[in-house]
């Protein structure tokens, strides 16, 4: 009888290892992205812009009763490009704790940097 409870406890605390394991599976920062609403601050005026929902391939962006949607790209190197709109250009994504900063490769296109701040 002993023996029997031993191997159910073993086969329940292998489950459970199991579960826990699968559990704390690495997200993507796109997946990251798309599973919270963000607001973004632009750092040219360094004030609140509006709020983003992410999906896999646009960017909703609303700021007050406006809405607009950018087209956007994430590679493997986490460059960032937003392909229409005020924002289109090539950014790095880079972490900052729970949220994100776009800075822009290129200095010349005077793009501003953004940050994208968790709203959760």
């Amino acid at each position: 009888m002993k023996k029997i409870l031993h191997l159910v406890s073993l086969i329940v605390l292998v489950g459970l290892s199991v579960l826990v394991v699968s559990g704390c599976e690495e997200k993507s920062d796109q997946d990251v992205l798309i599973q919270f609403p963000w607001k973004l601050k632009v750092s040219s005026n360094d004030r609140l812009s509006g709020n983003v929902i992410f999906t896999s391939t646009k960017m909703k962006y609303t700021q007050g009763s406006k809405k607009e949607n950018f087209n956007y790209t994430l590679d493997d190197n986490d460059t960032f490009v937003i392909k229409n709109g005020k924002f289109a250009g090539k950014y790095k994504l880079l972490t900052d704790t729970t949220d994100y900063v776009l800075r822009p490769y290129s200095k010349s296109l005077n793009k501003p940097k953004i940050d994208l701040i968790r709203n959760d």
